[in-house]
């Protein structure tokens, strides 16, 4: 989307010309990605990152429910108090859980970005740019040729372990910065536990040869 949102302004005005109420009711006090004169664009959006994404969270890489899509969320990568004219930029955008992008974890930080943009001053080749990111960046690096979300659950019993599979410099910093040891449950006896329970159930289902 090729505008400029700096000095955005809500298209519904208070009052029609006529002194009646505005048939739409938007509250976005002129920010952009609040204002409901966009609320296709972001549907549309969601769609074409869910897809990208595999209906996986892009940091966690937990698995999204297809039936709660109002606690999936559009990420602003680079966090759009910041960087406005991004807004709806796709580089800048991923999918994510709402605990990956709470304030918890992700939310309005900044000190992930190696080069903050001063005054507005926008520069694609820096802001896009891989050395801009402390942590891996689901966009432009496949998180999972690096780390990887394994989930088994078999009733209440859950097992989730992430395993390395590649090295990155930026590894260590991911996982710190969204706290992503802190989503690992079970133990390896309750790994065996629930594999042989899933296999007792449905090994004999499967065809002899796969």
């Amino acid at each position: 989307m090729n505008i400029n949102l700096l000095n955005y302004t809500c298209p519904y005005p208070k009052k029609s010309s006529r002194g009646k109420g505005r048939n739409i009711n938007c509250k976005c006090g002129n920010e952009p990605w609040s204002c409901k004169e966009f609320f296709y664009v972001k549907k549309q959006i969601k769609v074409k990152l869910k897809k990208e994404f595999d209906n996986t969270c892009a940091f966690c890489q937990r698995a999204l429910a297809e039936d709660e899509d109002i606690i999936i969320d559009i990420e602003h990568v680079l966090p759009k108090h910041k960087y406005v004219n991004y807004s709806f930029d796709i580089r800048n955008l991923v999918i994510s859980c709402r605990r990956c992008n709470t304030g918890a974890q992700k939310g309005t930080r900044t000190d992930f970005i190696n080069y903050l943009i001063q005054n507005d001053q926008y520069n694609a080749s820096i802001d896009f740019s891989l050395d801009n990111y402390k942590f891996i960046h689901p966009k432009y690096e496949n998180t999972r040729d690096f780390y990887e979300l394994e989930c088994l659950q078999a009733g209440r019993a859950v097992f989730m372990r992430y395993t390395i599979n590649k090295e990155h410099p930026k590894l260590e910093y991911t996982f710190d910065f969204f706290n992503l040891k802190k989503l690992e449950r079970g133990s390896l006896e309750d790994c065996a536990r629930i594999m042989k329970r899933l296999n007792s159930k449905f090994l004999k289902y499967l065809p002899e040869k796969i």
